[in-house]
């Protein structure tokens, strides 16, 4: 083989090369420059869903979208354009779902994000209001509109706005003791909480009670004391004031009112017996108790409701204290250090509204 016969030879086999390494190459490069997202990429919805659209620059292939995940739709893909549409989504974190863009043989890929519910310190607790009409509102903040709440009551209409709870209570005539239970979700967060209308006063709970129960070694004695119940001077509570004929004259401050519960706070000072500091615990037992082993903070709940004769009484319930009994224990000091001086305990303790 001359020469001439050799250079041509090398000359193919170095073209054929060159054509290979644009075979693996210019494809490559073709397929990304061939689908280019134009506007829409990393396409975003909120929580509530929602339709959008993606566009590509022109390509001259038939375009295929295929979404990966279920709650992420291509409703349609017209020439350039891609609709997609999101599902509603309740949960707390963001989610993504990825698009497959195919056109002849060129991939390519875009990411659909959808955000999770953000919401801020919403736990509403109980509610009490008095018997006019009103509006109750529950501010939150998030970033989407609360999903849903729902009460059976007739007299009460939920109404959502985009950063409000807002409860329309109607008047209550009856002026008797009402509720219902407000069931709220934020997505996949739920919850509930109790809206009671209710007016102490206007059921005439104000005023003159007796209060009564069992003392003495073997609770036979009958204890019974002139009460008061006033609402607080500063608007927040209720005061019960106790007077046992001319030696004790004591005052419960910060009474509060949970639902149909008088709760009496235990632990403060609360007069004095002679020249004794009376302090309100649960203590087992008719012996000297010291401040320690005493259940001294909390509340004596006295559970209200109407007799047969209409008349309202009060019933402490005790269940929560086991083997405790209410005591007025009484120090030489406003310390209560050491033992109590004296004591007087009572159980089957009641309230009768006179």
């Amino acid at each position: 083989m001359d020469k001439r016969t050799i250079a041509l030879l090398t000359g193919v086999i170095l073209l054929a090369l060159c054509a290979c390494n644009r075979q693996t190459i210019n494809p490559f490069v073709e397929e990304y420059d061939l689908i280019r997202v134009a506007s829409g990429a990393d396409l975003a919805f909120k929580a509530k869903g929602g339709e959008g659209s993606i566009s590509i620059e022109p390509i001259d292939q038939k375009l295929e979208v295929v979404s990966q995940q279920d709650w992420c739709h291509v409703t349609s893909v017209d020439g350039n354009k891609i609709n997609v549409s999101v599902d509603e989504y309740g949960g707390l974190e963001s989610r993504y779902a990825k698009l497959i863009l195919k056109a002849g043989d060129a991939e390519a890929v875009t990411v659909v994000h959808q955000y999770g519910i953000i919401v801020r310190e919403f736990d509403p607790a109980d509610i009490t209001i008095k018997n006019a009409a009103r509006d109750v509102a529950i501010y939150y903040e998030a970033n989407e509109t609360l999903v849903g709440a729902t009460c059976d009551a007739d007299w009460a209409t939920i109404i959502i706005e985009p950063d409000t709870l807002r409860i329309r209570v109607a008047e209550n005539t009856s002026k008797e003791y009402r509720e219902t239970l407000v069931n709220w979700n934020f997505g996949e967060m739920k919850g509930a909480f109790t809206l009671v209308q209710f007016d102490i006063a206007e059921a005439g709970l104000l005023g003159e009670w007796i209060f009564s129960g069992m003392g003495g070694t073997n609770f036979r004695t009958p204890y019974d004391l002139d009460a008061t119940l006033s609402e607080s001077a500063d608007g927040n509570g209720y005061t019960l004031r106790l007077i046992y004929q001319t030696t004790m004259d004591l005052t419960f401050e910060n009474v509060r009112l949970d639902k149909t519960k008088l709760l009496l706070p235990l632990g403060g000072y609360i007069g004095k017996r002679n020249t004794y500091f009376v302090f309100p615990v649960i203590a087992p037992g008719a012996g000297a108790v010291t401040y320690d082993k005493a259940i001294t903070e909390g509340y004596l709940p006295l559970v209200m409701a109407k007799g047969e004769d209409g008349k309202w009484v009060a019933t402490a319930d005790m269940s929560e204290f086991g083997d405790g009994v209410f005591r007025f224990e009484m120090w030489s000091s406003e310390t209560h250090e050491g033992n109590s001086r004296s004591r007087m305990l009572l159980k089957d303790i009641h309230m009768d509204k006179q």
